[in-house]
């Protein structure tokens, strides 16, 4: 439900290459022939009609999107978004919300925003720096959004302890299909 060619667009102004997982092109084992999910609200449809054995779909939802106040390229990706979801289902009441930098950061910290946008930058040049941030029970993305995969957890403490290159990327490759499956965000762009 995300129309990520307008965000890069006309959001971000074309600063910036699509990502479609958290590790980054560029670095090692980034995976260049993964396919981007299409913008399409008629599948996303598909998959809020399934959402708990269909209750989402009849009932509907009410969610704010959070962003820190100041960010014009948060506000508006969030609105985007609100916009998307809210076009599916007149059930589904979803809003852009601004607040506070602080605010902001102390309800991310007591995981109290089931969406907002953050960014990551590498504290040293390894796929596992974003791998384990976004996909690892303890990371601090994966925790925020209540992802956990035992497959991935595994792959992860495999990934950091592998010397043999060929094996490392075998492991994250696959870590980056099961993003693609579980989908635990939306990455947006890398610089």
């Amino acid at each position: 439900a995300f129309d990520k060619p307008t965000y890069l667009r006309d959001i971000n102004k074309g600063f910036g290459i699509v990502a479609e997982t958290p590790i980054p092109a560029g670095l090692p084992y980034f995976n260049p022939e993964l396919k981007p999910l299409p913008y399409d609200v008629k599948k996303a449809a598909e998959y809020f009609k399934k959402a708990w054995g269909g209750k989402l779909w009849e009932v509907g939802f009410q969610l704010d999107l959070t962003y820190n106040t100041g960010n014009e390229v948060r506000e508006q990706t969030m609105k985007l978004l609100a916009e998307s979801i809210s076009s599916i289902s007149p059930k589904f009441k979803v809003q852009a919300r601004g607040v506070e930098w602080a605010t902001f950061v102390n309800q991310n910290n007591q995981h109290m925003l089931p969406i907002l946008y953050i960014g990551w930058g590498a504290d040293f040049a390894d796929p596992h720096n974003f791998i384990y941030t976004y996909m690892y029970r303890t990371g601090q993305y994966a925790v925020n959004c209540g992802y956990s995969n035992p497959e991935a957890d595994r792959l992860i403490e495999q990934g950091l302890a592998e010397t043999d290159p060929a094996k490392r990327k075998a492991i994250y490759y696959r870590l980056q299909d099961i993003w693609q499956q579980d989908m635990p965000g939306i990455m947006l762009h890398q610089p």
